[in-house]
């Protein structure tokens, strides 16, 4: 049955399932009658189209020139701009009206991915203001004088909560964690202990990173991510099982094995000491774990490590952020809000989580069985496993 779900669990997954959030950001400037914008997107956004993978860089500018537009300006055209591997640039510019008001509609993205979200900054006067460009309002409104209508804390705070919410919910790798993790508690007052560490481990280190105080390598956290997803859905089956020291033997020699030949390699395919690290952390860990069974001390111990796990987790929400530009003002109701987007829909996923593994256990008795769990652990620990090594081979 385990190997089963194992097996079927590496034939579904894809790297595709996590932060699945479809974003693009551009700075605009209105200069002398001349309104002129560069977008930015990560080429897989630009998959979203009919052309698919096949979509060329003058294809995609065509395709914003329709779908951004500015009025009562002229003489719109678009370009496409080198770019970093990964991403694609247009450059856009329109013929305007040196008096009165110019409205700018930002309408691309949003016929294929509702939830789209465009980060747009506005150069005014030597400063910068910053707009939430989303299915429900996607017009910026430029003033006579060439400034943006000006957008409330109140409004920027409401428009990142939404998306913290999504963020967290299109998360599944947040939300593969979060489920390993009730699992292991087990009980209401481990699981609040347990959500409590992560909701603070990863509300300090999504401020460091949106500040730019910490900047940490992107693909190394995702990895992380994938590999705190496995470690802890191993120890659901450690526990259950009694196999403590064999799964610190198994997971981190495994680990260990893989730095060994990363390190042995002509040319490495992965960091080897990224690997040996969490091995070495795999060890360690379930070694103290099983020292520590029996013992209240236990639940403490867990608690910290979702803290720190969700130190890891933070960085990853903090994705969503960094490399904005905001301004110091705009900062702050911006962090508030996603923080808090984020901390509504875990708390939510988590009651409904619970809620449909209670139905689910009166209306299925199958469920109540000790297998069912222990077959939950088991996909987890192949989606954890699968984005840690996708993830670990794929920044080098």
């Amino acid at each position: 049955m385990r190997g089963l779900v194992l097996l079927l669990a590496l034939v579904w997954v894809n790297p595709a399932l996590a932060h699945t959030r479809s974003e693009a950001h551009s700075v605009w400037s209105l200069q002398e009658g001349h309104l002129s914008g560069t977008v930015t997107v990560l080429a897989r956004e630009a998959t979203r189209l009919p052309e698919g993978s096949a979509i060329t860089p003058d294809q995609f500018a065509a395709y914003l020139q329709k779908t951004i537009t500015a009025e009562p300006c002229t003489e719109a055209r678009a370009r496409a701009l080198p770019s970093n591997a990964g991403h694609l640039r247009v450059e856009l510019g329109f013929a305007c009206p040196k008096e009165g008001p110019i409205t700018l509609t930002i309408a691309s993205f949003f016929e294929y991915m509702s939830s789209h979200a465009h980060y747009a900054r506005i150069r005014m006067d030597g400063s910068f203001d910053e707009h939430v460009v989303t299915l429900a309002r996607q017009v910026i409104v430029l003033g006579a004088e060439g400034s943006a209508e000006p957008v409330s804390a109140v409004t920027r705070l409401t428009d990142f909560l939404v998306i913290g919410i999504e963020h967290i919910v299109s998360g599944f790798d947040h939300l593969a964690f979060l489920l390993a993790v009730i699992l292991l508690a087990g009980t209401g007052r481990q699981i609040a202990l347990a959500i409590t560490g992560f909701t603070v481990g990863h509300s300090i280190t999504l401020a460091l990173a949106t500040l730019d105080w910490v900047t940490p390598h992107p693909g190394l956290v995702e990895a992380a991510i994938g590999f705190t997803i496995a470690l802890v859905a191993v120890e659901v089956i450690a526990e259950r099982t009694g196999i403590e020291f064999r799964a610190a033997l198994g997971f981190g020699a495994s680990l260990f094995a893989l730095a060994g030949i990363s390190l042995l390699s002509p040319k490495p395919l992965a960091d080897p000491l990224f690997l040996a690290g969490f091995g070495l952390f795999s060890v360690c860990y379930f070694v103290l774990v099983g020292q520590l069974q029996g013992s209240s001390r236990l639940a403490w111990l867990r608690t910290g490590v979702t803290a720190l796990f969700g130190l890891v987790h933070g960085f990853g929400f903090a994705g969503n952020l960094t490399g904005l530009g905001f301004s110091p003002d705009n900062i702050l109701p911006m962090l508030i809000g996603f923080n808090l987007g984020v901390e509504i829909g875990q708390i939510a996923l988590v009651l409904a989580a619970l809620a449909l593994a209670w139905l689910g256990c009166r209306l299925v008795p199958m469920l109540r069985r000790p297998e069912a769990v222990e077959a939950l652990a088991a996909l987890l620990i192949a989606l954890g496993v699968f984005w840690f090594l996708d993830r670990a081979y794929g920044v080098l």
